[in-house]
């Protein structure tokens, strides 16, 4: 079984490559709502069977609160009664539960993490208290390097972690950006794109950086007779301090703030445009990347960005930079602005082979394997010290995780 507090298009990708790879695979989902409604899976359970406890975060806030979630979890792992659980992260009122549950009965744990050392400041109490709770668990399917690490760290042992957590459908955007751009001139009237850009899509909040990508974005085009626009997809927060950044850096009529796609819309989006770029101050994973990178274009990517290590090969199919050094940016976004038709080609060739490797198969692959260590190692203790943590922390809802 594998615990998810919402199932999205991401999600649904890699539960039916799993239900593929197990035969069966039960998915507990905990809230029906995301942090932007086009991102939620509309598709129909293939393979797996999903079973919804609340129907939005409201609902299930109150039922965290008043340790509903630990009864409803209990009681729908007690129907299932899987040999392996599949919890996402640390901390969750449904991943304590389950992991409860699965050490009362030995039953094997897997913790899915796409957590790195340097995403926030860490502080020793809290990671002591991660560590005590990671220990607990038989094995972890992590997003890359930088992820293992930091559980490692946490205390769980490299040879019972593996990689491939974080994947995107990566069919669905290569083949709808080869669809678009065969389609070019009808494509970019229906969605009312320009002529020549460079796309970003994050929301509009601080860490995403969008501010200083709209100043390194201004000088880069200094110059250049036909510089391509940027088009930011997406929304949030800090629209108005996006139209503000605009026209003061005198490019407002280059800069198009569109809002958000449709998912069956974005492969057309990233496919249409001349690169991406991604500069989040922080970000564990950035599920963006996997999405361009399958959509076959050049990338920029901030160092902080989890994606980058394994997704970025520098100078072959795009260039990093760090987060706050807007003249870097400049000069990788002048890079950009400057390939060629077929140098853009050829790089983004290279990203679609590199991704190719990091879809749901190696998801289904990879958690089957750490399934079966998990189920080899299970523990059936825990200390009175670790029941009592998790008991405190099981009532608390925790929406931003590092």
């Amino acid at each position: 079984m594998i615990i998810s507090r919402q199932v999205t298009a991401y999600h649904h990708a890699r539960f039916k490559a799993a239900a593929q790879e197990f035969g069966r695979v039960d998915i507990l989902s905990l809230a029906n709502q995301g942090k932007f409604a086009e991102i939620l899976s509309q598709q129909s359970e293939e393979g797996y069977t999903l079973q919804r406890l609340f129907p939005d975060m409201d609902s299930y806030r109150r039922a965290a609160a008043e340790g509903a979630v630990a009864s409803e979890v209990t009681c729908q792992l007690d129907r299932l009664n899987p040999d392996v659980v599949a919890i996402a992260g640390w901390a969750s009122a449904e991943s304590y539960s389950a992991l409860i549950w699965a050490i009362k009965r030995a039953r094997g744990v897997v913790i899915l993490s796409d957590s790195q050392a340097h995403d926030a400041k860490r502080n020793k109490v809290r990671d002591l208290i991660k560590g005590r709770i990671v220990r607990l668990c038989g094995a972890g399917l992590v997003a890359g390097r930088t992820h293992r690490d930091y559980l490692v760290k946490l205390g769980l042992p490299a040879e019972r972690i593996r990689l491939g957590y974080d994947a995107v459908d990566n069919a669905h955007f290569a083949g709808g950006a080869l669809t678009a751009r065969k389609s070019e001139p009808e494509c970019r009237a229906r969605l009312n794109l320009p002529e020549n850009y460079i796309l970003a899509s994050a929301r509009f909040i601080p860490k995403k950086n969008l501010t200083s990508l709209l100043t390194g974005y201004a000088r880069a085009r200094q110059g250049l007779v036909a510089a391509p626009d940027l088009l930011i997809a997406g929304d949030g927060e800090q629209r108005l301090v996006l139209e503000a950044a605009a026209r003061s850096l005198g490019i407002p009529g280059h800069v198009h703030l569109p809002g958000f796609f449709r998912y069956e819309d974005m492969p057309a989006v990233y496919g249409l445009s001349q690169g991406f770029v991604h500069v989040s101050l922080s970000e564990q994973w950035g599920l963006v990347v996997n999405e361009a990178a399958a959509c076959g274009l050049p990338m920029i990517l901030s160092r902080e960005c989890g994606a980058a290590s394994e997704l970025l090969h520098e100078d072959r199919n795009g260039w990093s930079v760090e987060a706050e050094n807007v003249d870097g940016l400049a000069v990788a976004l002048r890079a950009m602005m400057s390939l060629s038709k077929e140098q853009r080609a050829e790089m983004g060739a290279i990203s679609k082979s590199i991704v190719a490797d990091w879809g749901p198969e190696r998801f289904a692959r990879e958690l089957a394997h750490v399934a079966s260590l998990a189920e080899a190692s299970r523990n059936g203790r825990i200390s009175l010290v670790d029941r009592v943590i998790i008991r405190l922390l099981s009532r608390k809802v925790i929406e931003t995780v590092a």
